[in-house]
């Protein structure tokens, strides 16, 4: 063990010198990282300080990237459905490029498809936020703000859903 005053050793490694510092006491080092340890939800709430907002605000943030992501999916489909009626129309109107469009059903089972997954996709944002509520907090959330945003985003879904297909 180097003394606190001692210069750092000098080793060469492929032809150069590099100094390399002193090693710290092993009994600083265990002592530093004995609290870090200690799991989160076994901590009073008063000693995990400002964790526990972090925490839930990070989930919080992650649930609105998942609606999103699933309204994105929704409007994407809504538009590829709506260009597949769109090119049905040019295909009536010019014959001669009617080989080369894809179908208007195929367009509205694609885009069908894509508002499905994107209702799928907020139902699986709900059940992940959910799940690290209840890691964070100990318990599942009782906020209704969840249950409202999810309950959005589905009935736009169904809506969209059923406006493409019917």
């Amino acid at each position: 063990m180097a003394e606190a005053g001692a210069e750092p050793e000098v080793r060469t490694v492929d032809a150069r010198s590099v100094k390399t510092p002193p090693e710290p006491e092993p009994a600083a080092t265990a002592e530093a990282t004995a609290p870090a340890a200690r799991s989160m939800q076994d901590a009073p709430r008063g000693e995990r300080g400002n964790t526990w907002t972090r925490d839930h605000l990070a989930n919080e943030r992650t649930l609105l990237a998942w609606l999103r992501t699933a309204l994105a999916f929704m409007a994407f489909g809504l538009a590829t459905a709506k260009l597949g009626m769109l090119l049905g129309l040019y295909a009536a109107e010019y014959p001669h490029l009617a080989a080369s469009l894809p179908s208007p059903p195929v367009s509205r089972f694609v885009g069908a498809a894509l508002i499905a997954a994107g209702a799928v996709l907020a139902v699986l944002g709900a059940r992940r936020t959910r799940h690290w509520s209840a890691e964070v907090a100990g318990s599942p959330p009782r906020s209704g703000a969840l249950d409202i945003a999810l309950g959005i985003t589905l009935v736009t879904g169904i809506a969209l859903l059923l406006y493409v297909l019917l």
